[in-house]
């Protein structure tokens, strides 16, 4: 189960990157798409500390 929780943070953290970086690619939408992908990128920073939070509390 760690290795879904893992990979399903990487993906959020590498789609917050790319989303970031295609936010100046289109018009109008840069400050919008910029957030989403800084939010993604923060998320799935945080699940990954989460997650491996919990693991250390379980393996105790």
């Amino acid at each position: 189960m760690h290795v879904i929780h893992t990979a399903f943070a990487m993906v959020l953290f590498i789609g917050g990157l790319i989303l970031m970086g295609y936010s100046f690619e289109t018009e109008g939408l840069e400050l919008i798409m910029f957030t989403g992908g800084l939010a993604a990128l923060c998320v799935g920073v945080f699940f990954a500390i989460e997650v491996g939070r919990r693991e250390h509390r379980r393996s105790r």
